[in-house]
């Protein structure tokens, strides 16, 4: 079973990233998070967990509470006392140059990805897992 957690504030999105990763793979296990700190604090919660822990995180850069830049601060921080390494991705409509650059610069993001995901993107992340 692959975990992926889908951390954005767009219901529409989630709905069709959802519904994207269902067709692709159907062992498959998503959690949504509608922004950054409900992530953080789920994954607090979950630290030694391995089952529940996401393998994939997608998230999105513009959120209320918490964004995806305020989410990976918070994220650097306790990274190293989860039982499993996620790999995240951004995921988002920003199509800022900064947040682009921001995103490819960071070691903990493998990659930005451009909303919405493209099928075969989504079966290669599924494949890298």
């Amino acid at each position: 079973m692959i975990n992926i957690m889908i951390v954005d504030d767009d219901r529409f999105t989630t709905q069709l990233t959802n519904l994207l990763i269902n067709h692709a793979n159907s062992s498959v296990s998503t959690t949504e998070m509608e922004n950054g700190l409900m992530a953080i604090d789920f994954l607090k919660r979950n630290e030694k967990n391995d089952s529940v822990l996401p393998d994939i995180i997608l998230l999105d850069i513009n959120m209320p509470v918490m964004d995806g830049w305020q989410f990976m601060i918070e994220y650097k921080a306790i990274h190293t006392q989860l039982g499993k390494q996620s790999k995240i991705y951004m995921y988002s409509s920003s199509i800022s140059e900064k947040d682009i650059n921001c995103a490819n610069n960071n070691d903990l993001v493998k990659e930005f990805i451009s909303k919405p995901i493209k099928m075969d993107k989504l079966i290669n992340l599924l494949e890298s897992v």
